[in-house]
């Protein structure tokens, strides 16, 4: 008897990492068969659709968009972007439960993108594994990992070093 194939779904915040999460998926389906539906949490654009349409995406991954949800109490004109796109996300894991449970095939498990952990909860309550995906170069990811010794070794601010920041496997860079 054959096995279906596993089922992901993703989770892309508003003007975020919707490409990454598509790369993400074509990988899943070319490797291993995984289907996937990526749901994003805005209102698609005519710039975004085209985009969308551009990526020629294989029947096994499916770009869902999530209602948008009313956000007009929780920010003002001076709300950062950051806190917006939170805002977003937080207001949107109803729409994205509802649209979970709606599905034919359940998924197995769930996957956000770093500004959708807190859909999370969405993945506790059906009891699938949930995975952060963090698309970063490696540069950034070497930077991140130095942290802790670069905090330890320089007195001050890094802003105020005068001299590129040294940072294993990578060319200098200025702080």
């Amino acid at each position: 008897m054959d096995l279906p194939n596993p089922h992901v779904a993703l989770f892309a915040s508003p003007g975020s990492h919707l490409i990454p999460l598509v790369a993400l998926s074509k990988c899943l389906f070319s490797l291993h068969g995984f289907h996937s539906t990526i749901f994003v949490a805005s209102a698609p654009t005519t710039t975004f659709l085209s985009k969308v349409e551009s990526l020629n995406l294989p029947s096994a991954i499916r770009i869902v968009h999530l209602s948008p949800p009313n956000i007009s109490t929780f920010v003002t004109r001076q709300t950062a972007v950051v806190s917006c796109i939170h805002i977003i996300v937080r207001e949107s894991i109803p729409a994205l439960r509802a649209a979970i449970a709606d599905m034919s095939r359940q998924p197995t498990v769930l996957v956000v993108e770093m500004f959708g952990t807190s859909a999370f909860t969405v993945a506790e309550e059906l009891d699938i594994p949930k995975y952060l995906y963090i698309p970063m170069t490696a540069a950034y990811l070497a930077l991140m990992v130095s942290v802790p010794t670069l905090h330890k070794e320089i007195k001050g601010e890094y802003v105020d070093m005068q001299e590129p920041l040294c940072i294993p496997g990578c060319k200098p860079i200025r702080a």
